[in-house]
């Protein structure tokens, strides 16, 4: 699902049930929980751990959601 996102600052725009139809209700759920449980694992490694990774926790957000890739 392609949640419209603010570019400057990575974090969604307020979307609410009405924008998603009912029919999209249930996918915009499991993407929640999705990002909500991506987030969750990432700040339960240590500083040490992300910045093997090269990350930093104000990276998880952008990470979580598909918006900064490390390659």
């Amino acid at each position: 699902m392609d949640a419209p996102y603010d570019t400057t600052t990575g974090y969604p725009q307020t979307v609410g049930f009405a924008a998603l139809g009912f029919g999209r209700i249930g996918d915009w759920i499991a993407e929640r929980r999705r990002l909500s449980r991506t987030i969750r694992e990432l700040n339960a490694y240590s500083d040490r751990e992300l910045a093997d990774m090269g990350l930093t926790r104000n990276d998880i957000p952008l990470v979580a959601r598909g918006l900064l890739r490390r390659d």
